[in-house]
């Protein structure tokens, strides 16, 4: 069977800067990417069965060629590397085939000529190799019959090959972690060799005399790390050195040399760096700077002092692994690239590094005021700042407790008094347009004062009204969407605002706020609403939303028509200080309301009970964000109805977002307060930007964008003191992404979501340890597998399974669930819909901020919000999750019980899932439907869930009602519970499931009954109640199901001993032919086993299971087996940890396979069809028999599956199959299943 590697996304492990050129090493690959397109260019197999840990390039030879060195585990290989300027191109040849050592090679370096290479080993020794041309070696072998220790790959394309000449072995015989070769000849050859004895051992093989025994004596040592040396580099001229360990530090190492040969002498520690929170795996120079980066995904950068400049966080979970200095042939820029365990490799600029905050400084009230104050009423001791605000970041506004209003230049350094309102004096708010500059303040006997063009004449520029009976509590202005910003008849109109300001009990009055001809300015009253009863009664936040852009949601449904009136409707979203949001009804004319407007709808304490800080609108999506650190994304339809779509925390430990900032060039950055420090972080590169120490959000404080987007200002109070910092962020932009990351942990699940008839490209789903769910496309005609930049979804744990399912079983679905679930017992249910097949579904899933996405090749925008990503036109909408969320009360109520009372932390194990369209037909159950709507295409899923526990659970995930009902569930196993796989027979009219987990045995239970009661007592009324317009309420709450034991338990069918040990993984297959059911099973000790069975009626009617044949084999891999899939042709395919891909032949007993075609990898082999299960000549017990194997580049597999390729273009055959592994990383392999 022939496998053919097509994409693969891993750990980058090794890195090499050739010009403008970047090539990495993954896995057995080396690919080429180019750094100013920040794109992928092409890859190649570089080391079969190997993974590479190193590339090292030599001097330019006079051919303008680089000779380069592929290394990894026992195998290394050369390849030559051609630059051709003209037309921007790069060429990566192989000059040999894979060459192999005796022993672990930990590092490589090209000597003088680049025809002799040396190489250290993991036993603290070094080899030298010399390069000989094929026909010289073709001479050598006849003369000497032998070709050292070297073994040529077969690769008929090579040009020379090397051969062993010579080995050095240090006195010190140990197990080495790193190592260095420093030199041009053998003679200057210095080896610094990282010991597991936390020392680095210095000594020359080819210079300094061997002892009796053959041995080199070591030279001098470099002490003074207490764990292993993990890496080693040393400055450009020799003298410095610089190393990396298991302590969590990097230590500096000034080395005194010998003139004529390099010789150590004498060695200082004269730096230990401390800024990684765990291991340090590399460290290198760059020029005058070292560069470090850890397990922690931290780069560090630091200066020659010792001085940490940088913490670059952009890579996902855990480790960088591989780091280097960018050769782009300019010795005055600095540069790195890294590679990220999470497959990212990015390109970072170091040019003029320095501190974020490039501009800071305080001023007391004393030095604010003494000037400004000289010509009024005289200076006050007790007068203090109460308010602040920047525009345009030089103009700092400062709000006294006296009432007066105070304009500080930043640049020239003058401060002076704007106006002096004593209706403001002891208690007055502001608010600052940033993009009008207008400025409204707040009394307390209820008057607002609007002020514009302040900074020339703020007295004339200003408009004060009574707005309210009483104290001003909150003066707003709002954010408006794209539609009602630009009509000029929607409230504030064509160079207006909107303000809102908020008064005794609750009274909310909607402003606008506009100039009038001259320089007069007009305040008229829109509209007056109420804000519902809590204890902090004012708003925090609000914006405006036309119902043009909300139609769009709601033109299909019938249960909310649309009128004319309806088109002229504005919804305004506020949110308060209780962390509410309420959505307000009103028309776009200007209205007098005699009764205050009363909230069409209201989400309570949605953002906790501290507040909600910013709403933003964009396409009919409303995103919010609160001091519960949460980033809300809510859809908003007809009459005004806010649904909550998605619910993401971007900053783990960060609690209070404050802002969501949307730049000119695309970055979204969020503004938050972690601890005393206030936190910038860019949403897109998944990083922070900027820290700055300012005492928490506790305070009054302000920001300004600057009109470039490369930096922030803020101003802060802090100790009665005026703090002012401006914060770069425009040196961020300038990273460059060569490879999107991918799971930041290792890929636990793998599911297929479908596969595009018009494209031909697959979108897969998987699931990871880092918590969230990730979409990818594999595109057979190019690009291979391409993931998303950032997750669709988040869970509270790590991700253990999911499957898909499409909502119809008609040949135009265009809708999918997907259903995940993992840590915490938590199952989350995700809609995905094409919005090729399906408009109004595109339609009525708002995409996010088209800045938060990426542009793939093909032109579309894949977004990176939970709620409205588009990714090759496909729509994603969260759903529910189960159990459902808890309220404040609920979560309060369960932490005062005791610990004995709550229950035990359990996890789902696996998820099957089958829609209900299917059920239904197989029970042969009617569901009607509604008028104009296709109810059995949105009637949900069903999902059978396993816990850790021992429980079998089957739920319904409906769609409409976005919620899960508990339909069943079994007794409780007494060994935990790992797979399960469900099995619908239609011509039997049953749905089954089978278990399995640490019994090793497999279980088959009956649901048949469970599901059609359900359907017929359940579903059937549930959509009669639609049809009516009355609310559907299912029979079997949860609750009231569990208080009195009332769910219904399956059957079991059949107890089948599969495994000696714990079963891993299950698959199952339906037989056409005669109707049976194939079970495969694999467990932790590396076992397969196969039961056929039959499914039949007894006399009763009752289903029944009867063992057809039995086939297992103990010895299938040397792992735990985590990974079966049936091929079409009756054959099996398994992997396992070990990374081996094996096929196997189901073949009866006295049936042979060649022992040659069964070991030999890539290898095609026929298969007697005729043998296979199905077939009714099998009338022996069976036994399984290796076809073919192949090692795979993914290590820990943890899920496996396989697909047909769509004809693409007809280049591809109708037998062509993708086989996805799935682990630390993720691979796709072609292969062609001949035994069909």
């Amino acid at each position: 069977m022939d496998f053919i590697s097509k994409s693969l996304v891993s750990p980058s492990t090794a890195l090499c800067s050739v010009s403008n050129w970047v090539i990495s090493g993954n896995g057995s690959f080396v690919s080429v990417y180019s750094v100013s397109s920040a794109t992928r260019l092409y890859g190649m197999e570089a080391l079969p069965r190997c993974r590479i840990h190193g590339i090292r390039k030599g001097k330019m030879s006079d051919d303008g060629t680089w000779p380069i060195l592929v290394f990894g585990q026992r195998s290394w290989r050369v390849f030559t590397a051609t630059v051709c300027t003209d037309r921007q191109e790069f060429q990566l040849r192989a000059v040999t085939g894979s060459l192999h050592c005796t022993d672990w090679i930990l590092d490589c370096c090209w000597l003088t000529g680049n025809s002799k290479l040396a190489i250290a080993t993991a036993h603290n020794a070094v080899e030298i190799w010399e390069e000989q041309r094929l026909e010289q070696q073709q001479d050598a072998r006849q003369s000497t019959g032998a070709l050292g220790s070297s073994e040529l790959s077969g690769d008929a394309s090579a040009a020379s090959t090397y051969v062993h000449v010579r080995s050095a072995q240090c006195s010190t015989v140990c197990i080495l972690y790193s190592c260095l070769l420093s030199g041009l000849t053998e003679k200057t050859l210095i080896v610094y060799a990282g010991t597991v004895f936390n020392q680095v051992l210095v000594w020359q093989p080819f210079q300094a005399e061997s002892t009796s025994d053959g041995l080199v004596d070591v030279q001098h040592r470099l002490c003074g790390h207490e764990g292993v040396i993990f890496s080693i580099a040393l400055s450009s001229d020799g003298c410095r050195a610089c190393t990396a360990s298991d302590d969590r530090t990097v230590r500096v190492w000034d080395l005194l040399l010998l003139s004529d040969d390099g010789t150590v002498v004498s060695s200082k520690c004269i730096h230990a760096l401390y800024g990684h929170s765990a291991r340090i795996w590399k460290a290198i120079f760059v020029q005058d700077l070292i560069v470090s980066t850890g397990e922690d995904a931290l780069v560090c950068v630091w200066d020659h002092t010792g001085h940490l400049l940088k913490e670059i966080k952009g890579h996902q979970g855990l480790n960088v692994w591989s780091v280097c200095a960018a050769d782009d042939g300019d010795a005055t820029s600095l540069s790195i690239i890294t590679g990220g365990g999470d497959g990212g490799i990015r390109w970072w600029s170091l040019d003029e590094i320095k501190e974020t905050v490039s501009q800071q400084f305080s001023l007391s009230v004393p030095d604010l005021t003494e000037a400004a104050l000289q010509s009024s009423c005289g200076k006050r001791q007790d007068d203090y700042i109460r308010d602040v605000a920047v525009y345009e970041s030089q103009h700092v506004l400062l709000l006294m407790n006296s009432g007066r209003l105070l304009l500080y230049d930043s640049v020239s350094k003058h401060i002076q008094l704007l106006l002096h309102e004593p209706a403001f004096a002891s208690y007055s708010v502001m608010s600052l347009d940033c993009k009008t500059g207008r400025l409204a303040l707040g009394g307390l006997a209820g008057h607002v004062l609007c002020l514009s063009d302040w900074m020339t004449d703020a007295v004339s520029c200003s408009s004060c009204v009574l707005a309210h009976d009483g104290k001003v509590f909150s003066v707003t202005w709002a954010t408006a969407s794209a539609t009602s910003s630009s009509d000029a008849g929607v409230g504030a109109g064509e160079g207006g605002s909107n303000l809102f300001t908020v008064g005794p009990e609750g009274s909310m009055k909607w402003w606008k706020v506009s100039n009038l001809p001259g320089s007069a300015l007009d305040c008229q009253l829109l509209a007056e609403f109420c804000l519902p009863p809590c204890k902090h009664r004012w708003l925090s936040a609000v914006a405006i939303v036309h119902s043009q852009d909300v139609l769009s949601l709601t033109d299909n449904s019938p249960n909310h028509p649309v009128t004319s009136a309806d088109s002229d409707a504005v919804y305004v979203i506020a949110g308060d200080r209780k962390g509410s949001l309420h959505t307000y009804r009103c028309s776009t004319a200007c209205q007098d309301a005699a009764m205050p407007q009363d909230p069409v709808c209201s989400l309570v304490g949605v953002h906790g009970k501290n507040g909600v800080n910013d709403i933003q609108v964009c396409r009919g999506c409303v995103s919010s964000c609160g001091r519960d650190g949460h980033i809300r994304q809510l859809s908003i339809a007809h009459p005004g109805t806010l649904t909550v779509c998605s619910d993401r925390k971007f900053l783990p430990g960060v609690d209070w977002l404050e802002r969501m900032i949307h730049t000119s060039d695309g970055r979204d950055l969020l503004i938050g307060f972690h601890s005393t420090n206030l936190i910038i972080w860019d949403s897109r590169h998944a990083e922070t930007v900027a820290t700055v120490p300012c005492g928490g959000g506790h305070r009054s404080w302000h920001y300004s964008l600057s009109s470039d987007g490369n930096s922030v200002t803020f101003v802060f109070l802090q100790a009665c003191r005026l703090h002012y910092c401006t914060v770069d962020i425009g040196e961020w932009s300038r990273q460059r992404i060569l490879q999107s990351s991918f799971h930041g942990r290792e890929i636990t699940c793998l599911t297929q979501v479908f596969s595009s008839k018009t494209s031909g490209s697959t979108l897969l789903a998987s699931g990871s340890e880092d918590c969230s769910v990730r979409l990818s496309i594999y595109d057979p005609a190019g690009g291979g597998l391409r993931p998303i930049v950032h997750p669709a979804c988040v869970h509270i744990s790590g991700v253990r399974t999911m499957s898909a399912s499409p909502l119809s079983n008609s040949h135009d679905n265009a809708s999918w669930m997907l259903v995940s679930a993992g840590g915490r017992s938590q199952i989350k249910a995700w809609l995905i819909s094409d919005a090729c097949s399906n408009p109004a579904a595109a339609a009525a899933l708002p995409t996010e901020h088209r800045t938060m996405g990426e542009a793939t090749s093909a032109g579309v925008v894949s977004s990176s919000g939970e709620h409205g990503h588009m990714v090759h036109d496909i729509a994603i909408e969260s759903v529910c999750q189960y159990p459902a969320p808890l309220s404040q009360r609920e979560r309060r109520l369960r932490r005062q019980q005791p610990p004995t009372a709550m229950a035990a932390e359990s996890r789902v194990m696996s998820v099957s899932t089958v829609n209900v369209d299917t059920v239904a037909q197989c029970l042969a159950v009617n569901l009607p439907t509604p008028e104009s709507q296709h109810h059995a295409s949105t009637a949900g899923v069903f999902a059978w869930a396993v816990y850790s526990d021992g429980w079998l659970r089957l739920l319904h995930c409906d769609p409409n009602r976005k919620a899960f009902t508990l339909i069943a569930e079994s007794e409780q196993q007494d060994r935990s519970l790992l797979c399960v796989e469900t099995i619908v027979v239609p011509s039997k009219s049953c749905v089954l499931a089978a278990t399995a987990g640490g019994s090793g045995d497999v279980t088959v239970w009956d649901f048949t009954v469970v599901l059609s009661d359900y359907l017929k007592a359940v579903l059937a009324h549930s959509a009669a109640d639609c049809v009516n317009g009355s609310s559907a309420t299912t029979a079997l709450d949860l609750d009231t199901c569990q208080q009195d034991n009332a769910l219904p338990r399956p059957v079991v069918l059949a107890t089948l001993a599969s495994q000696r040990c714990t079963v891993t993984c299950l698959e199952v297959q339906m037989v056409d032919e005669d109707d049976s059911i194939v079970l495969l099973s694999g467990g932790d000790g590396g076992g397969v086993t196969l039961h056929s069975l039959s499914v039949h009626d007894d006399e009763q009617g009752a289903v029944m299971l009867e063992t057809k044949w039995t086939a297992s084999r103990t010895d299938c891999h040397g792992s735990t087996v985590t990974g079966l899939c049936w091929l079409p042709s009756g054959c099996v395919m398994s992997t396992s940890c070990d990374q081996h891909v094996a096929v196997w032949k189901i073949a009866a007993v006295g049936d042979t396979v060649s022992e040659t075609a069964a070991t030999r990898p890539q290898q095609s082999c026929t298969i007697d069809e005729s043998r296979t299960p199905g077939s009714n000549t099998l009338t022996q017990q069976p036994s399984i028999q290796p076809i073919s194997n192949m090692m795979s580049d993914v290590s820990d597999c943890h899920a496996m599956l396989y697909w047909k390729n769509r004809l693409h273009d007809g280049c591809r055959q109708a037998s062509d199959y993708v086989l996805a592994l799935a682990g630390a990383g993720m691979q796709c392999i072609d292969f062609k299943d001949i035994g069909r």
